[in-house]
């Protein structure tokens, strides 16, 4: 009875805290709308575009409720295209002032916000960049370099130092644990499982991120030293001479034209724009310009009986629905995915189709069925992929089937592999909690994906063959689609990863590029004439409530959990679960994934 009542209290407490957050939120969603409902972004002759980067550059941004009532929104990698795309043409832009400041993003999706840079430098208005008091890193002086003059404050940092790159392993958590991973695995650089199992790279993986790491800094170095009329040697010269560290040196080696604080900067953007000292310069931020329609600021609106659907498929790939990005990623679930794919093609006014993919994988089975929905959407119209920071393993096998495959120099892609992974928790059961098992079967390897023990020499047979089969179904997918041989599938393949610029050389993509790129390609596969279409991004936005609905009910199961009372084995099991959410979400399941926890600094 007493545990009853606990639930029950749990369970009303829980349903009062998700009343209380739909009421408070509802209501102050409200206040907002009467607040904001006659605002509308005004932008003066002889602005200034300030286009602040911060922060992660993401496909799509994550639900942030706080934001969404206060009209305020994290920054994509489509807002900040899309801005500079205005900005080239609106008469009232006179500049843009570009000020970096801990940019987190991939160095293909720096590559794209650089390239949308030079396309603004294209029309002729004038590039500024400048940093804050600490000065730039790599990544921030990456995007600087677009401009035609770069400035930094005198005491202020300077990093240019090289790179590095560094990802966790957790087999020492798990010895500690008493839990073993047990792999089987299609291709000898297939290294998703290896954080589970190594305390380090292996040689493979070493060897396949090295080449990485070198297409970064290739890319970085050759991109610095056009752009300031340098040479790539002296720059590498300087960084294995210890590297850059202060904004003097910086000046010294031509990489920053001025050192001047803000207040200086701000002079300089006043006499650009003919303004007097003591005006505040007129600017517009990005967040604020985002609200500009493109027909506002001088492009062409398109035709709308002619579509080209830009299907987003970002996240760790799981079957069923997809789920948001609440703060800790987002899932692309095969059912979403490939509603939307038939709604694209089915709709009479979509002439072509560009699926932008950011996926390093996951459940093989669904990605074999999102795979289907790419080649069956391609037997109606042209389907283009693009791909962004990644599209590996299941990434890629998503895109094998596409008319034309775009990639950035530095896209991560490839990882034609398969991993299963099992965790052996005996010892964690039985020496930890000290739980014992017991087991009746009927079949010799009816306990194959038991967590309770470990794998006999006959499971692990029916685990190779399996993950052999999916194997061979993923090679079999690449080698149609690509046009080449199930041999040369298998010698690029086994779980090897690729820059954007190598899997161009080896034919696993077809053309170097971004997104803007890919649409071109697919409009003309559908025989359209620039500016005589319209964009339509799928899947749509959710409403505010369907949003706030998803990130109360999670809260509201966490709380309900909290509160029901749990045995010392219960909440100890929790607790260490709980570090090892993901990998358990791996147990038993076939998965073609790419191991996505790697930084590059």
């Amino acid at each position: 009875m007493r545990h009853f009542l606990v639930t029950l209290f749990a369970g009303f407490l829980g349903s009062l805290f998700a009343l209380f957050a739909f009421v408070f939120l509802g209501l102050a969603f409200m206040v907002a709308l009467l607040m904001g409902s006659d605002a509308a972004t005004f932008v003066e002759d002889d602005s200034v575009l300030l286009l602040d980067l911060a922060g992660p550059l993401p496909e799509e941004a994550p639900f942030d409720p706080l934001g969404a009532l206060l009209g305020t929104f994290e920054v994509t990698l489509l807002d900040v295209i899309d801005a500079l795309e205005k900005a080239a043409v609106d008469d009232r832009i006179e500049a843009v002032w570009l000020r970096p400041d801990g940019v987190m993003a991939s160095w293909a999706t720096l590559s794209e916000v650089r390239g949308a840079l030079d396309g603004y430098r294209a029309s002729g208005k004038p590039l500024y960049a400048s940093s804050g008091p600490n000065g730039f890193d790599e990544a921030a002086y990456y995007l600087a370099s677009a401009a035609d003059s770069i400035f930094t404050p005198p005491e202020a940092g300077f990093e240019l130092n090289g790179f590095y790159l560094s990802a966790p392993f957790f087999a020492g958590t798990l010895d500690k644990l008493g839990i073993e991973a047990q792999v089987v695995r299609a291709g000898t650089y297939k290294s998703a499982a290896e954080m589970y199992t190594n305390r380090g790279f292996s040689p493979e993986n070493r060897e396949q991120y090295a080449k990485l790491l070198d297409g970064v800094n290739t890319t970085f170095l050759s991109t610095i030293a056009d752009a300031r009329s340098l040479s790539a040697d002296d720059l590498e010269a300087a960084i294995d001479a210890g590297g850059l560290y202060e904004a003097e040196e910086a000046l010294e080696a031509d990489l920053v034209d001025d050192l001047l604080y803000e207040a200086e900067v701000l002079a300089v953007m006043r006499t650009l724009t003919g303004q007097d000292f003591d005006d505040d310069l007129r600017t517009v931020g990005l967040s604020d310009y985002a609200y500009v329609s493109r027909t506002e600021a001088g492009l062409d609106a398109g035709d709308p009986d002619n579509v080209v659907a830009v299907v987003y498929a970002v996240g760790q790939i799981i079957p069923g629905e997809s789920q948001p990005d609440t703060g800790n990623g987002a899932f692309l679930g095969s059912d979403s995915f490939t509603e939307t794919m038939r709604e694209a093609a089915r709709d009479e006014d979509v002439r072509a189709i560009v699926v932008r993919v950011d996926s390093p994988g996951g459940s093989a089975t669904a990605s074999d069925a999102m795979w289907h929905a790419v080649a069956e959407a391609s037997e109606q119209v042209p389907v283009v992929v693009s791909m962004g920071s990644v599209a590996a393993s299941g990434g890629y096998y998503l895109a094998a089937p596409a008319d034309t495959i775009v990639a950035d120099a530095n896209t991560v892609t490839g990882s034609i592999g398969v991993i299963s992974l099992l965790f052996d928790a005996t010892e964690f059961l039985n020496d930890k909690l000290g739980v014992t098992l017991d087991v009746l079967q009927t079949g010799p390897t009816a306990g194959v994906y038991a967590l309770g023990e470990p794998l006999d020499a006959r499971e692990r047979a029916v685990l190779e063959r399996s993950t052999e089969r999916v194997y061979d179904t993923f090679v079999t997918r690449v080698a149609d689609g690509r046009g080449l041989s199930p041999e040369t599938v298998r010698a690029l393949g086994g779980g090897r990863v690729y820059t954007g610029a190598d899997a161009l050389d080896l034919g696993l993509v077809d053309v170097l590029g971004d997104l803007n790129d890919a649409v071109a390609i697919a409009a003309d596969m559908a025989g359209l004439e620039v500016d005589d279409y319209q964009l339509w991004f799928l899947p749509p936005e959710k409403s505010f409530l369907e949003e706030l609905g998803f990130v109360v009910n999670a809260q509201a199961s966490a709380l309900l959990t909290r509160l029901r009372p749990l045995s010392p084995a219960e909440e100890l099991l929790r607790r260490q679960t709980d570090l090892l959410h993901d990998a358990f979400r791996l147990h038993a399941t076939p998965h073609t994934r790419l191991l996505s926890d790697v930084w590059v600094r």
